[in-house]
């Protein structure tokens, strides 16, 4: 019952350690008990050490050459497993640990000892010609390079200290949180509204619209909820939070061109969020809302790292891709288009593939760096791509400044 979306390891590797433990003290029924005692189950039990050593560097190798193993590769290495692990077994293994006649003295010239020495000298031999060979040749080519294997060992606080920094330095700037940023006269002043992902919606706005000033409202695991009771019934630190931004913001909305929703659309709030929408739309600023970023079930550099390769990296994420965000972006579209408002659609970009989403930009940089978040790289790419595709979004023509219209 177990599938690639299931987190693993975690409190899931429990059940089949409990299901081994239970087979091991089992008193097996003689009618069954064969299934465990046949030759062939208990031939498998004694060379398993050796399957066990082998089965990783074989997956290793076949993986940086052919990259993802379909089903025939993957049977081949099974069979190249046994192979190696019966030749392990019988020649390396079983002479070291029972050596035939006398016990020979260590360095014996004589001996099971020294025939499992020369086996071993040989495996090491062999392993280190190979190392040689790959190091001349920088490794392989299709692994990842020096700087995509940096990106994957930087620290996560790192990376989330890089998508926070634009807000933070306009926090710091206007000396406010729950609402940073001050109005400029004569300026498109836009207000980004939402939790964790109003980052990036800031690191690609200020990227498509640098002519715009923007404002953010953000609160991390806390999106803008006007009716937020079942979502701060599980969420206790967004109540304060939420009121405090919504008396902001009602404050400074005769001041503002815009507001841009950007926030994870939570399955089981969606009325709430529409219900927002709506809310907002009672002032003079016109309302935005950002589509759902491309989300999985397992962090995106993770399930990078455990592929270990390029080659079909991009196959190999989109098996975990969720797809419940998008089908409440229909929802949010005609609602804010119903409301005269503009909807912003991000899976044109990141996902234009019939679903498959993109992994990695062309400069080889992640586009995600977790389930749902987008790295600085990806947003300022998307950034780039309104820019060409929707110049006109935020129109200076309707700007109010700090004498705009009232509520």
């Amino acid at each position: 019952m177990f599938s690639e979306k299931l987190p693993f390891p975690s409190y899931w590797a429990i059940v089949p350690c409990v299901g081994t433990g239970l087979v091991i003290i089992a008193r097996c029924p003689p009618g069954i008990s064969w299934i465990l005692t046949n030759p062939v189950f208990r031939y498998v039990g004694l060379i398993s050490y050796s399957l066990y050593l082998i089965h990783w560097p074989v997956i290793v190798f076949v993986r940086a050459k052919f990259g993802e193993p379909d089903f025939v590769i993957a049977l081949c290495c099974i069979a190249i497993t046994f192979v190696l692990a019966i030749g392990q077994y019988h020649f390396i293994e079983q002479p070291f640990r029972r050596p035939r006649g006398r016990q020979p003295k260590a360095f014996d010239s004589e001996g099971s000892f020294t025939r499992a020495g020369f086996g071993v000298a040989t495996s090491v031999a062999i392993v280190s010609a190979a190392a040689v060979v790959i190091f001349a040749n920088n490794g392989f080519p299709n692994r990842f390079d020096l700087s995509r294997q940096e990106f994957l060992e930087v620290d996560t606080k790192q990376v989330v200290a890089e998508r926070e920094a634009l807000r933070k330095k306009t926090c710091t700037e206007s000396g406010q949180r729950a609402l940073c940023g001050q109005i400029k006269e004569g300026r498109v002043n836009v207000l980004i509204v939402g939790d964790s992902h109003a980052d990036d919606a800031l690191n690609a706005l200020s990227v498509a619209y640098p002519d715009a000033n923007f404002l953010v409202a953000a609160a991390r695991g806390c999106p803008l909820l006007v009716e937020s009771e079942n979502f701060i019934s599980k969420n206790k630190t967004c109540a304060q939070q939420n009121e405090v931004r919504q008396l902001r913001i009602q404050r400074l909305l005769p001041n503002l061109d815009y507001i841009v929703f950007a926030q994870k659309y939570y399955p089981d709030f969606q009325d709430e969020i529409l219900e927002s929408f709506e809310h907002y739309n009672k002032g003079t600023a016109k309302l935005v809302v950002m589509g759902a970023n491309p989300m999985y079930s397992d962090p995106v550099l993770r399930i990078a790292v455990r592929h270990g390769s390029i080659k079909g990296l991009e196959e190999t994420v989109n098996k975990f891709a969720l797809t419940d965000q998008y089908d409440f972006d229909e929802r949010a579209k005609n609602k804010i288009l119903s409301l005269g408002g503009e909807f912003v659609s991000k899976r044109g970009y990141f996902c234009p593939n019939n679903g498959s989403c993109r992994v990695l930009l062309p400069t080889g940089e992640f586009v995600g760096v977790d389930k749902d978040h987008l790295t600085v790289p990806g947003a300022r790419a998307f950034g780039r791509y309104l820019r060409k595709t929707n110049p006109d979004l935020f129109s200076a023509s309707t700007t109010k400044g700090v004498n705009g219209g009232s509520l």
